[in-house]
This record gives C-alpha cells, sequence and structure tokens, in this order.
C-alpha cells in the first residue's frame, strides 16, 4: 500500500469513528506495519470490522 492509499483508508475510518483522530504519525506507523498488504485487501478487512466493532480497529485486526 502507498502512504496516498493508507491515508485514505484511515480517512474512511475517520468517517465511520468519529472520535478517530488521524496526525502525520498515524499514518506513518499504519504504513509501516500495513504496506506490505495491498489497499483493496486491508480497506476490504477494515470495512468487515466496521460492520461488528464499536470501536475504530487496531493494526492488527486489519492484519488479522
Amino acid at each position: 500500500m502507498t502512504k496516498k492509499e493508507v491515508a485514505k483508508l484511515l480517512a474512511v475510518l475517520a468517517a465511520a469513528y468519529p472520535r478517530l483522530e488521524i496526525s502525520e504519525m498515524t499514518v506513518k506507523v499504519w504504513l509501516e506495519m500495513l504496506g506490505d498488504i495491498s489497499y483493496e485487501v486491508a480497506s476490504a478487512a477494515a470495512k468487515k470490522l466496521m460492520l461488528t466493532n464499536t470501536f475504530p480497529p487496531s493494526i492488527a485486526e486489519v492484519r488479522e
């Protein structure tokens, strides 16, 4: 995934979870930890988690 795609993924999560705060450091960490996964896979995982989680998913949950 690219930095732009990570930012897009986090923006979607922030829209679903309004209290989620995203900073440049957030994007950097998520890119480092999820950069080896395609945007399509990460996005599908995040969307699935949004259907069942009342709190924003962690990096580990997206990877799972």
